[in-house]
């Protein structure tokens, strides 16, 4: 089987050997197919494609996960939540299949705005929904969005976290000041719920864990809550997610999450009694992970020969008249006319010298009568 090797600069395991995405059954558009001897997994970190050739058809195992939601803005916000993860097996026969690869959440940068939620991803028509948005701390409507996981909630006024359609919902922020301020929950993460805040942001929701590729890899965990006031730390983001700011006079902005980790950015703090608080982080972008089993890959059927008909030829039949069949009948049942050649006298035989005597001796016999 051609395959044409790739060095991809960016894999964390440098023995691991991206190939190209040429080989006999499956091409590979903006993707990285690794070859383990008995498989193949194909990651994609950017949209792109999946072309089974013609004649071929083959299963594939797919992880498909959304991008992460992007934390709330203020004091005290909600951590984003993890893009949404589909898992499953499909069986595919010739054509191409696109591949999305859905961004992160930007982080909210105003007080009076929840972070933005992730985009989604898709395998074909297999969609993976992005992770809601963290929840504003600065403001009365600060809840969390729904998402894939759902982002945190506000610290402000205790604001309920965002649900969830393929994960977990966001944690619950908490009012810890008498007059409603307090800290953010942290964002949904696939494998459970963001955790509520107490005296600190919520830490994100735990991951998701990838096994198709041979090495442990996690996806779509929730981003930190933000912290309010003084000692109020912000909460720890989770698999590749940000954490959340850490409360004080100073405003301190969430973090973003990691680039294709699905996982949600960090709620802002800080900033208590003097401005709105600090940034949200970004949410990091999704990815859609592939395997195929060698002994899945079935070729085109080979068409039977065509057969050779042979066609035996008889000689045509000669169909006689009666009267050419009783022509050659009489032909051959009569003997050959002898001629004797000159050097021979003719000699006739007895019986005929006989008859010749009788017949005259009766007819010399008549005539005497």
């Amino acid at each position: 089987m051609l395959v044409i090797f790739m060095l991809y600069h960016s894999l964390v395991d440098a023995n691991m050997i991206p190939l190209a995405s040429v080989n006999d059954a499956v091409q590979v558009s903006n993707g990285n197919l690794y070859d383990f001897g008995s498989y193949w997994v194909i990651k994609f970190f950017q949209s792109g494609s999946i072309t089974i050739k013609n004649g071929y058809s083959v299963t594939v195992d797919y992880n498909v996960i959304g991008g992460g939601g992007g934390g709330g803005c203020g004091e005290g916000s909600g951590g984003g939540g993890a893009g949404g993860v589909v898992v499953g097996s499909l069986s595919l026969g010739s054509g191409t299949i696109s591949i999305g690869i859905g961004g992160g959440g930007l982080g909210s940068e105003t007080w009076q705005y929840d972070g933005s939620n992730g985009g989604n991803s898709n395998f074909g028509s297999i969609v993976a929904y992005g992770g809601g948005g963290g929840g504003s701390g600065s403001s009365t409507i600060g809840y969390g969005l729904t998402g894939g996981s759902g982002g945190g909630g506000g610290g402000r006024k205790s604001q309920a976290g965002g649900g969830a359609n393929q994960g977990n919902i966001g944690g619950k922020g908490k009012a810890t000041t008498s007059d409603g301020w307090g800290q953010g929950g942290g964002g949904g993460g696939y494998g459970g719920k963001g955790v509520d805040a107490t005296n600190k942001g919520g830490n994100g929701g735990p991951c998701f864990l990838e096994t198709l590729y041979p090495y442990a890899s996690y996806y779509a965990g929730g981003g930190g809550g933000g912290g309010h006031t003084s000692g109020y730390n912000g909460g720890t983001g989770q698999c590749g997610g940000g954490n959340g700011g850490n409360g004080g006079t100073t405003k301190t902005h969430g973090g973003h999450a990691s680039a294709n980790s699905g996982s949600g950015g960090g709620g802002g703090g800080g900033g208590w009694g003097t401005t709105y608080g600090g940034k949200g982080g970004n949410g990091g972008s999704g990815i859609v992970i592939l395997r195929i089993f060698h002994s899945t890959v079935i070729p085109p059927m080979t068409p039977p020969p065509t057969p050779v008909i042979t066609k035996t030829i008889n000689p045509p039949t000669v169909k006689r008249t009666p009267e050419t069949t009783q022509k050659q009948t009489l032909q051959n049942t009569h003997a050959p006319t002898l001629h004797p050649s000159p050097s021979q006298s003719y000699q006739p035989t007895f019986e005929r010298a006989s008859y010749i005597s009788l017949t005259s001796l009766i007819f010399l016999n008549m005539l005497l009568q």
